[in-house]
């Protein structure tokens, strides 16, 4: 399990829980019964997701950041992907690797639904929102645009492997 939450205090603050559920419905009634949900306090979304790749939760004294990215072309999804999305995505993930190898990212995975929602989730560490975006600049699928790329202040409040 893993929770944390963007660090900015506006509107597009955003809650991340990442859990384990036995099926659809256990996911639903443990969304359905926190507390801050039956309160109101915040609006739900969730997602299937697949097992993410996380080495070790080894977290130095650099800020975190949260990296989404969204297919361009949800289709590639839904549909087929082409042959550059194919290339560009591989590469993608062998970027990733090398950050969770190196230490940058903590955590990655993705959505395993297949329409426009669909996105993949990076938890990494930068000193600095500019070298958190050089890092982003650096990824294949960005920069060939299979992906677009959102990035949030982070912080994980709480982990469990």
């Amino acid at each position: 399990m893993l929770a944390g939450r963007t660090t900015n205090d506006d509107a597009t603050t955003l809650g991340l829980n990442i859990f384990r559920a036995a099926n659809d419905t256990a996911a639903r009634d443990i969304v359905v019964n926190d507390p801050v949900m039956q309160k109101r306090v915040m609006r739900a979304e969730w997602y299937p997701f697949g097992p993410p790749v996380v080495k070790k939760i080894n977290l130095d004294d650099r800020p975190q950041w949260l990296w989404i990215v969204r297919p361009t072309r949800p289709e590639m999804l839904s549909e087929a992907p082409t042959d550059d999305e194919i290339r560009h995505a591989a590469a993608h993930g062998d970027y990733l690797q090398r950050l969770i190898d190196d230490g940058t990212a903590v955590l990655f995975g993705r959505t395993q639904n297949t329409d426009y929602t669909s996105m993949g989730i990076i938890i990494m560490q930068a000193k600095s929102e500019a070298e958190a975006r050089a890092i982003i600049e650096q990824d294949p699928a960005v920069q060939n645009r299979i992906f677009r790329a959102e990035l949030y202040p982070y912080r994980i409040a709480l982990f469990r492997a």
